[in-house]
């Protein structure tokens, strides 16, 4: 069974219809393109995949280097101004960063609910679907696991989106399709990294918990933050530990609430607040911050997760993991909670 795509019977060669028009008074040029793409019949191995319609070689652009134009600043607040940032973090080369969006290559990559070719198949995604890989907020799940000769990733199917929406619009959505897919064979690749949303300085908690995990390693990288919020979850009950081992349990371990929100009467968190044992101590649950800290800490560098014994997680993506925590520096009391 394929690893990677619905068969189909026919492909449908790309067309590509280009017209220019040239109005030399205005001196304005339009560009006109029509592609139109189908799919190749896939194999019983997995072994083959079709061409996808975006190339490597971009994929590999865009894990390195661009950013989407900067959003508004939510009201009362700093408006930040000049040009979005460059990344400053790069993805390492053949890995797709934790927390980070993908595009799908291969129309009718499968998603399954486990890392294997013999994993039941949750659904075939579209091409140029939007994922989330783990770990992030909406899938919580450790990868890459090499298996069946693909390395897979745990994904979150974004809804129908084949765009991400600008950071203004606040967190991405959580509620749609969880499982596994496989990154890609030897020859072609099966998703690809977008590029990241880099905004322009300074940032507010909104902004900052509207970005993926990856982006806010990325664009930040160790660069000083400061962001105002309110800290942890007044009604939140203790929750079941996380299974497995996580090394510093202050920066690693997934299961805390020490959450910092923008309005916690209309939603906790995304966004962690990290406190080293040599750090500042947790203010009481409802107060409201000013929190200056940074991503990238050393102590990344040192990290270990280990779901079970039995499943070996790559160190490089644990390292990444645990360089997008947010880690205080200082934390000022400037109000509390009604």
């Amino acid at each position: 069974m394929s690893a990677y795509r619905q068969p189909q019977s026919q492909r449908v060669i790309p067309v590509i219809i280009v017209a220019v028009i040239l109005l030399g008074a205005l001196g304005v040029g339009f560009l006109m393109g029509t592609i139109l793409a189908g799919g190749q019949a896939g194999t019983a191995t997995g072994s083959q995949t079709p061409g996808p319609t975006t190339s490597a070689a971009v994929s590999s652009a865009a894990s390195a280097t661009g950013a989407a134009s900067a959003s508004a600043a939510p009201s009362g607040q700093p408006v930040p101004s000049g040009p979005a940032p460059s990344p400053v973090v790069a993805a390492p080369d053949g890995l797709i960063p934790p927390g980070s969006a993908v595009r799908v290559l291969a129309d009718g990559l499968r998603l399954r609910d486990g890392p294997s070719t013999d994993a039941a198949l949750v659904q075939n995604l579209p091409l140029n679907q939007l994922l989330v890989v783990g770990f992030a907020p909406q899938v919580s799940t450790f990868g890459p696991i090499a298996a069946d000769g693909f390395t897979w990733y745990p994904v979150l199917r974004l809804g129908d989106l084949t765009e991400l929406p600008e950071l203004s619009s606040g967190p991405l959505g959580s509620e749609s399709a969880v499982g596994w897919v496989a990154g890609g064979d030897a020859s072609d690749p099966y998703v690809e990294l977008l590029a990241p949303r880099c905004p322009p300085r300074p940032v507010d908690l909104a902004t900052l918990e509207a970005m993926l995990p990856w982006e806010q390693l990325t664009c930040f990288g160790n660069e000083t933050i400061t962001i105002e919020g309110t800290f942890g979850c007044v009604n939140c009950a203790p929750g079941r530990p996380a299974a497995g081992s996580f090394e510093p349990a202050w920066l690693a371990r997934p299961d805390t609430t020490n959450y910092l929100s923008v309005d916690a009467s209309a939603g906790i968190g995304p966004t962690i607040l990290r406190l080293a044992p040599t750090g500042p101590t947790a203010p009481e649950v409802g107060a409201v911050v000013r929190v200056t800290g940074h991503f990238d800490d050393d102590a990344a560098s040192t990290c270990v997760v280990s779901p079970d014994e039995a499943t070996t997680i790559d160190a490089t993506s644990v390292a990444l993991y645990c360089r997008a925590q947010y880690v205080a520096d200082s934390i000022e009391i400037i109000g509390s909670a009604s």
